[in-house]
């Protein structure tokens, strides 16, 4: 059986070509081209707009805070557990951490006949 992927171009090729016929390996490897590497920036700034420009403050709005840190904010001056600690506490929930119970080995499985039998169960 043959497997073909066959597309249509949206305006003919000069020669008259009007769809294209692609083997299914070499289909995926036109499509792999396109997928954009990870990690990678796909929106680049130039001009004004660049990273180093020189008139980049003139032109890009700075940050903003929303409230000066010096101002004695509680919550601003806590470390993210201890917030955290206070909204369980307010909501009732436990604290302290759970203590984690060690991991089990994954289930043996024995092949009877056809079908997969878990060797941890009893045999009906």
């Amino acid at each position: 059986m043959e497997l073909a992927a066959d597309a249509a171009l949206r305006q003919p090729w000069g020669d008259g070509t009007t769809h294209v016929v692609f083997e299914p390996v070499e289909f995926l490897g036109r499509l792999a081209v396109l997928v954009p590497r990870p990690r990678v920036n796909r929106i680049l700034y130039y001009g004004v707009l660049g990273a180093r420009a020189a008139w980049r403050r003139e032109v890009v709005p700075g940050p903003t805070s929303r409230q000066d840190p010096a101002a004695g904010d509680p919550v601003a001056d806590a470390s993210p557990a201890a917030v955290i600690g206070r909204i369980l506490r307010h909501l009732g929930l436990p604290t302290d951490v759970p203590v984690a119970r060690p991991a089990r080995a994954p289930p043996l499985h024995a092949v009877a006949g056809d079908a997969q039998v878990d060797v941890d169960e009893p045999a009906p």
